[in-house]
């Protein structure tokens, strides 16, 4: 008997830790509705359970062990939510549906407690910093009361600043401390012109956040801090050439800050050729492309391929040969070809095509258009040709994004246009009608 005893005592805590968490809570004027649990990698958001509230507004899900530690949305509506952090943890909250996140009371969950009452504190000293900021601007410098002006928005900055640092200090290993550093902010001067603080803010965005820990993977932090740094770096009186440089320089702070993780860096590198890509900021996907130099050791297989492909198109290279039914790229014996991949269904596409072939006809003795559309329905496709009838060559195999040629090229968006010469080398790749031009006219 005492060796049976023994045994349930030395399993007890395997059994224990095997189980599943809890998430329960009660949301007041909220009865026997829908409750979503999602969760975050990057900027994607996945639904992982859902559940009814009960006629008292309470509801329970049991959240799986095997669920990575990170940010979760608890959703109601699509305006109705808010976040908590899962870390191995069961979790209790209280709130009404008329401001969920504001009404929010956490009930249980250290991570969670640490992490609302930051986000309840950065939020109320952001709201009088905001407040400050326009009394500041039009006060006269030289009054009396400006000092204490001056006084109190340092000592916002600087209390915040010191709760950041206890927490980070108090709190180390938790996901919530991990959150909240890299949520800091460059103190700025409120002396300073709003260009001056824009300046400071680009140098000093990422100073004393790190991004190392690849459970920030399953937030929207790393994302968050990439489009708030991005921002500092564009305005809307910048021409496109303007804001690719400007995005370039950007770039450059941004993947110094990510390096210390090769999976972040990774995933940072994706994001961001990924995101200029809907763009069309060519220049900057290809300084992206010329900052992985070791390709080969590249862990994510999507990105290493995606890399490579933009190395081999880059300026000068020879483009990969097409062959569709019959119709090769490289039988085409004109000075200039442009190849465009398309799509019927892309209005984008349908915007630029007709563009095209006013410049097509203007050209056609040395120009040459070899149009690749990404379709799978035959039906609409020969729908599409049949009424534009463009007099260039047309290619289509039906395989959507899957077909040899989109691979070779690496497409993920439609339009997109190569520009190459009688040798087939690539002479650029325009975005638009007037890039298409400019290339045209070199």
């Amino acid at each position: 008997m005492r060796k049976f005893v023994f045994i349930i005592l030395i399993l007890l805590p395997i059994i224990s830790s095997a189980k599943d968490f809890i998430l329960k809570g009660k949301v007041q004027a909220w009865n026997d509705q829908k409750v979503y649990l999602l969760s975050y990698y990057g900027d994607k958001i996945n639904l992982i359970d859902s559940t009814n509230t009960n006629s008292k507004g309470e509801f329970q899900i049991n959240i799986k062990k095997e669920l990575p530690a990170g940010l979760y949305r608890i959703a109601f509506t699509d305006k109705k939510h808010f976040e908590l952090i899962f870390n191995k943890e069961n979790i209790e909250i209280l709130t009404h549906i008329s401001d969920p996140f504001n009404h929010l009371m956490i009930i249980q969950s250290k991570e969670n407690d640490i992490y609302h009452d930051y986000i309840k504190k950065r939020n109320y000293d952001q709201y009088r910093i905001e407040l400050l900021q326009p009394v500041m601007a039009y006060y006269p410098l030289d009054d009396h009361f400006y000092p204490v002006l001056l006084k109190e928005y340092n000592n916002i900055q600087d209390s915040l600043s010191l709760y950041i640092n206890n927490i980070i200090k108090e709190e180390r290993g938790t996901l919530a401390a991990k959150l909240i550093e890299t949520d800091r902010r460059p103190k700025l001067d409120p002396q300073m012109t709003q260009a001056q603080q824009k300046e400071y803010a680009k140098k000093h965005f990422f100073d004393n956040k790190r991004f190392n820990d690849t459970s920030l993977l399953h937030t929207n932090v790393i994302t968050k801090n990439i489009l708030s740094y991005l921002s500092l770096f564009q305005n809307n009186k910048m021409s496109k050439d303007e804001v690719e440089a400007s995005f370039i320089k950007a770039v450059d702070k941004i993947l110094p800050a990510m390096q210390s993780n090769k999976t972040i860096y990774e995933y940072v590198v994706e994001y961001l050729i990924g995101g200029f890509e809907q763009f069309g900021f060519s220049k900057v996907i290809t300084h992206l492309a010329s900052k992985m130099e070791a390709v080969e050791d590249c862990e994510n297989e999507e990105l290493k391929h995606r890399i490579e492909t933009l190395k081999k198109l880059s300026k000068g290279n020879t483009a990969p040969d097409i062959e569709i039914n019959g119709k090769k790229l490289s039988a085409i014996e004109k000075d200039l070809t442009l190849v465009v991949f398309y799509a019927s269904w892309c209005s984008l596409c349908n915007e630029l095509l007709p563009q095209i072939h006013e410049i097509y006809k203007d050209r056609k003795d040395e120009l040459e258009v070899y149009a690749v559309s990404i379709d799978t329905s035959r039906t609409e496709y020969n729908h599409y040709i049949k009424k534009y009838n463009y007099p260039w060559i047309e290619v289509c195999d039906f395989k959507g994004w899957d077909t040899k040629a989109a691979l070779d090229y690496g497409i993920y968006v439609t339009p997109n246009l190569f520009l190459l010469d009688n040798k087939k080398r690539v002479l650029g790749r325009p975005t638009d009608i007037i890039d298409l031009d400019i290339l045209l006219s070199k």
